[in-house]
């Protein structure tokens, strides 16, 4: 195999190949991206087993053929060299590598047999739906950071997918907070069961995306899912597991109501969080009429506070949240004003646009202390 290309250009691609790459071991097959050349084009691909990219650029095609080099080693040499077009030829177990301009600067990188190489076929276009990617990335956007990380409790680690009649619905909770998305489909498309999609998948569709036109094409096929987008493709084996009855946890009515304006709010709990534990992360959350007031009180580091208008009538409300918990979702948020639904000071809190949008976040308060 030889072909050139553009330095530039192809550094990009394996920067993004690597990051589907999780082994260091070169003699490990899957530490390796896949080279191949044909037709004045070079398909690259990667894989970890269960997550898989290939994406193609255009090359000067001199022999076709394909090679698996060691992803890392490779980067290295890639970002070493200077810009311009390389050469890349494969002969006898070695590839060189070299600059056009710089013919002084020469590297040679053992590769193995491609055929090792495990790779599975995609379904075919029709198996695909269409969808903007605006709202598929905004759908991403609006639950990943939910996402649990306890390794006991493996369906809680992945964003639940669903298909409930006209909408497409990404549910995301680690026990304590709950974040929902829908979003109407423009085509109809055919029924699917509920799947749990690994975080990384779709970090990676947000990572790759030349920004947020143009569409993504999805599918969901022999337990995995798989991507298409700005010349891209993309696909993981899908989380093993049952995703839990996520609806019994959202509030089907709340008694009171307030709005607030969405930036202070961010800016009064932040202003909190330099004083707070940062173990427990807890703040604390006053709601009366007509105001909000915050406070911290940590016996080794002293204490805070701060208050911002609000629109509300009712009871005056203690809380206690994870500042972390208030602060995600807000910035994901895109209104000028929020509002926070509640009934009582131990149960749960809707969080959400106003005026609404097709999102909310159901967070759980914590435990009150006796200070407050």
């Amino acid at each position: 195999m030889k072909f050139t290309c553009n330095k530039e250009t192809l550094i990009k691609e394996i920067l993004a190949a690597q990051k589907i790459i999780t082994q260091k071991n070169q003699i490990t097959i899957i530490s390796n991206v896949l080279l191949e050349c044909d037709d004045d084009k070079l398909i690259i691909k990667a894989t970890d087993a269960k997550l898989r990219f290939e994406t193609e650029i255009p090359v000067i095609c001199h022999t076709p053929g394909k090679i698996a080099l060691f992803c890392d080693r490779f980067a290295q040499i890639l970002k070493a060299l200077p810009a311009g077009d390389l050469n890349i030829d494969a002969q006898e177990e070695k590839v060189s590598i070299s600059i056009l301009k710089y013919p002084a600067i020469h590297y040679e990188l053992r590769y193995q047999n491609p055929e090792n190489f495990p790779w599975s076929e995609d379904p075919q276009s029709d198996e695909f739906f269409h969808f903007t990617k605006k709202s598929f990335i905004q759908m991403i956007n609006n639950t990943i950071f939910a996402v649990s990380d306890d390794e006991m409790r493996l369906f809680l680690n992945g964003v639940y997918f669903e298909k409930v009649e006209n909408e497409l619905i990404m549910v995301a909770t680690d026990g304590k907070r709950l974040s929902y998305i829908a979003q109407t489909l423009e085509e109809e498309i055919d029924a699917f069961e509920g799947i749990i999609i690994p975080p990384k998948f779709l970090q990676l569709i947000k990572d790759l995306s030349y920004g947020v036109e143009g569409e993504v094409a999805i599918a969901i096929k022999d337990q995995h899912i798989y991507a298409r987008f700005d010349g891209v493709k993309i696909a993981s084996s899908l989380i093993d597991g049952q995703f839990p009855a996520y609806r019994r946890a959202i509030p089907e009515k709340q008694e009171y109501q307030l709005l607030a304006d969405r930036h202070e709010f961010i800016e009064a709990v932040k202003r909190m969080t330099i004083m707070a534990d940062s173990k427990a992360k807890r703040i604390y959350m006053t709601i009366e009429e007509g105001a909000i007031k915050f406070h911290v009180e940590e016996s080794k580091m002293g204490k805070a506070s701060d208050s911002i208008a609000c629109e509300y009538t009712g009871p005056t409300m203690p809380f206690a949240f994870n500042f972390e918990h208030l602060l995600t979702p807000l910035r994901v948020m895109e209104s000028e004003q929020v509002s926070f639904a509640f009934t009582h000071t131990d149960k749960a809190i809707t969080l959400a646009s106003q005026p609404a949008e097709n999102f909310f976040h159901v967070i759980m308060s914590m435990q009150l202390d006796n200070n407050t």
